[in-house]
């Protein structure tokens, strides 16, 4: 019955983000609409990383009537900022790890009972014993800097009900106890999480208290433009179908467009790029962070004087209007006149191209990893025996490095290549040969309408290397 199936879903989520430390939107969205029907076990489980309502008032009052920006309530301390509040563990120190790389961040060497993990959270100096209620100006702080580039710089919509209240961020894993009664943890490997109140299109962000302060700054940037997504859709809709694809990796670029020097995005689109075969849509978790790879292919060669995050707005302007995703980027790429590309299929094609020297094509692209292409001794190749890669999916590719061709055709002096494919899908075939300069000749080849493809190469031992690109 629903019972049962509600905790069973409840148990699940749970154990993922515990053993795995995997936990998407959807499952955010999952764990709000369901909270009231949750049994007092489940919720337990749950509530570790769940609050329904915040701890204490988060309302934004007339500056005649502003309390004091640090707060001692109950088991915990807040420091309110222009537009956060950040709320930590009365005794933090029982909590935090004290033999991690990171443990000398929770010291409060200024003797001001802030740790200096919270002060550069917020903007306070960490080296001035200073009363952390009299600052007035948080804008050196990260959650200040994050606020004023991604809403003031960037011009995306502000999160919802922001106007009217603080965005909490809870530091997990320092005591603060939850109005569920548990303390609000995350995993080790999870760095931040995006919820929303119970009843509420208000967001609140969870961040744990073991990273450095590079990871922290593009966390803050990653969960912050989660809530910021929520001013174009709520958070249901944000967890359906493709609408999560681009909610993940949009917020990984963000994390780059804020915190260009961090590189820690890098990780996901190294194992996005192992991985050709897989399709750009695919909802793997990793998949979907790497995918930011295909963002940066956007706003790096189709923005005009706008810049890069103008794309990206217009995107989730469109998808607030109704929009489906894939819509969003085929009219996008219809309606350019930047390249002459003008089809999300075309433009995928192009990615499949460029990703072959991303090194050369991509403001980041010394940090990446080269696509390593599947080695290729035999005549023949069949996705199905071979353990290497798989068959590509929809807007998938493979890439393959032809060696020993002298043993292959050697009295003929030539390269045969056929090539069946799934007769459902459009496929797109490269040859690449490539000169003893290094000059590369890329030759487009004709697939027919029943996906078969034969082609003949003659002297194909003139060139130094030889590859096939299939998307």
């Amino acid at each position: 019955d629903d019972t049962f199936a509600r905790s069973f879903q409840a148990k699940q989520i749970a154990f993922q983000l515990r053993r795995s430390g995997k936990i998407s939107i959807a499952d955010s969205a999952w764990i709000k609409k369901n909270w009231y029907k949750l049994g007092s076990k489940e919720k337990a489980s749950l509530g570790i990383f769940y609050l329904s309502e915040p701890i204490g008032s988060n309302k934004k009052l007339p500056l005649l009537f502003k309390p004091a920006s640090y707060i001692a309530i109950s088991d915990v301390n807040i420091l309110v900022t222009g537009h956060f509040r950040i709320i930590w563990g009365k005794n933090y120190l029982d909590y935090v790890d004290k033999y991690s790389i990171n443990y000398a961040l929770w010291g409060d060497s200024d003797k001001d009972g802030v740790p200096y993990f919270i002060e550069k959270l917020a903007g306070t100096d960490p080296n001035t014993p200073e009363e952390p209620g009299s600052v007035q100006d948080f804008s050196n702080g990260i959650c200040e800097y994050v606020w004023q580039t991604e809403v003031n710089t960037l011009n995306f919509s502000p999160p919802p009900l922001s106007d009217e209240y603080y965005i909490d961020i809870y530091i997990a894993n320092t005591g603060v106890v939850s109005p569920e009664g548990g303390s609000v943890t995350l995993p080790d490997q999870v760095n931040g999480l995006t919820m929303t109140y119970y009843g509420s299109d208000l967001p609140y962000i969870i961040i744990n208290q073991d990273m450095s302060l590079d990871l922290l700054k593009v966390t803050m940037a990653h969960e912050f433009f989660h809530c910021i997504q929520m001013s174009y859709l709520p958070l249901n809709q944000l967890a359906e179908g493709l609408n999560l694809w681009l909610a993940e990796n949009s917020a990984v670029w963000m994390e780059d467009a804020v915190y260009p020097f961090v590189n820690d995005y890098k990780n996901f689109v190294n194992q996005f790029l192992s991985v050709p075969w897989q399709s750009l849509f695919t909802d793997d978790y990793v998949h979907l962070y790497g995918a930011a790879i295909f963002l940066k292919y956007i706003t790096e060669n189709y923005a005009d004087t706008q810049g890069g995050a103008a794309i990206i707005r217009t995107f989730w302007e469109n998808i607030a209007r109704g929009q489906k995703v894939l819509d969003v980027l085929d009219e996008f790429f219809a309606s350019q006149n930047i390249q002459p590309v003008h089809s999300l299929q075309a433009a995928y094609t192009d990615f499949v191209l460029k990703n072959f020297h991303l090194k050369s094509f991509y403001q980041d692209g010394f940090i990446f990893n080269e696509i390593s292409p599947v080695v290729l001794s035999q005549p023949e190749y069949d996705p199905a025996l071979d353990n290497k890669a798989d068959l590509p999916s929809p807007f998938g590719s493979l890439y393959f490095h032809l060696t020993s061709l002298t043993s292959v055709y050697p009295l003929l002096n030539r390269l045969k290549l056929d090539f069946t494919g799934d007769t459902r899908a459009s496929w797109k075939v490269f040859l690449i040969l490539v000169e003893d300069d290094g000059q590369e000749n890329i030759y487009p080849l004709t697939v027919d309408e029943t996906s078969v493809l034969h082609f003949i190469k003659k002297d194909p031992l003139e060139f130094e290397e030889v590859y096939v690109i299939v998307a």
